[in-house]
């Protein structure tokens, strides 16, 4: 692993790459949001946080990760196609937040870093759209619901109503939509696709942008 500074406007970052890999990278095509995560509820590295992506989409997954100090790696050129956030990576930029969870609240300095490199991507970009990915998989699955015209029974689903879930809360929500689904006789790829959509489902810290900070 190699790691070197490089700066983003005002902001300075850290560049990590492993000279041992090559990638197939595919440029970004007018990119319109930036979507945030994190990098799950157990303890990671940030040598982690890289290599799990390789190992899963042969590249690394974010454009870039913040760490609990409110260091700022970079792990893909910015204008590159990331691995982050199915049916949007081609058109957003990627951020994890490192190891949060609901009781690892981000820190000071995690958030002050997030904003400012927020604001430095939306102002190279024109981007107005500020997403997390539990967002995006709620828009997924309001999205199942209506073409499976079950929104009489579900309704639409927002973070709010999930956040007042508990783990095993939304589990039981799953597990109740992906019955429904598989009693309407749909096509097998179709089933099998809005399956996955659901399954994706989790109880996340990050529901909304605003709240992170």
């Amino acid at each position: 692993m190699r790691s070197f500074p490089v700066f983003l406007g005002s902001l300075q970052a850290i560049y990590m790459t492993d000279p041992k890999y090559t990638f197939d990278y595919v440029n970004l095509i007018n990119p319109n949001k930036i979507i945030i995560h994190h990098t799950g509820n157990r303890d990671k590295s940030l040598e982690d946080a890289y290599y799990i992506g390789i190992e899963k989409f042969e590249q690394p997954s974010y454009h870039f990760i913040i760490d609990g100090d409110g260091n700022i790696f970079q792990t893909l050129p910015i204008n590159i196609k990331g691995a982050h956030c199915k049916k949007y990576n081609a058109s957003s930029i990627g951020i994890s937040l490192l190891n949060l969870s609901h009781s690892k609240p981000p820190t000071l300095r995690m958030k002050y870093a997030l904003h400012n490199l927020v604001e430095y991507v939306k102002s190279e970009f024109q981007i107005t759209e500020i997403k997390t990915h539990l967002e995006i998989l709620i828009e997924n699955i309001n999205d199942v619901i209506l073409r499976c015209n079950l929104h009489n029974e579900f309704g639409r689903i927002t973070p709010t109503q999930l956040k007042d879930l508990s783990v095993i809360g939304i589990e039981e929500f799953k597990s109740e939509l992906i019955l429904k689904v598989k009693t309407l006789e749909l096509d097998t790829l179709v089933e099998i696709m809005m399956i996955e959509t659901i399954s994706k489902l989790k109880n996340c810290p990050s529901w909304r942008y605003e709240e992170l900070m």
